[in-house]
């Protein structure tokens, strides 16, 4: 089926948040709280325009993640766990990949791909798709979105 992508309140955003900064603030983060939920406010808005847009859909795992990667020889890896199936904005899942490739694999890096990582991700990425300028300039958007929709929730479920 197809996966609604814009199915999220925001309360739902707001409690999550909450539990987030409750755990910052115990830990006297240096992130700036109210600067982060003026954005997260600003990015639930936008949702409005992005889904508004006729973004190109893919089938997708959507759970590109380091430890469901196997290689079979030392250069060719496959993606497995299908269970996550969905079909959704394409430019929704090359999201996922950058802010959640390195989760959960405790061999898998331990920080967001660095700016080199990225490139060379987007340089196998793009032998066998090509972005269209709608996606392109919607970037940050949907980077946020996923932010919003996926990373938050999994911080709170940390913090808890």
């Amino acid at each position: 089926g197809e996966y609604d992508a814009f199915d999220f309140e925001s309360n739902e955003i707001e409690s999550d948040f909450s539990t987030v900064k409750e755990r910052l603030l115990a830990t006297q983060s240096m992130i700036d709280t109210p600067y982060f939920g003026s954005l997260l406010k600003q990015t639930l808005l936008a949702q409005t325009d992005l889904k508004a847009l006729s973004l190109p859909k893919i089938a997708t795992p959507y759970d590109y993640k380091a430890d469901n990667l196997v290689y079979l020889n030392s250069t060719t890896p496959y993606l497995i766990d299908p269970d996550n199936a969905l079909f959704l904005p394409r430019i929704f899942d090359v999201a996922l990949a950058l802010l959640l490739f390195h989760n959960v694999l405790d061999t898998a890096p331990n920080h967001v791909w660095t700016p080199h990582e990225w490139q060379l991700f987007l340089e196998g990425y793009t032998q066998s798709v090509t972005l269209i300028p709608q996606e392109k300039s919607t970037w940050i958007k949907a980077v946020q979105h996923i932010f919003m929709d996926e990373v938050l929730w999994l911080l709170s479920g940390l913090a808890k």
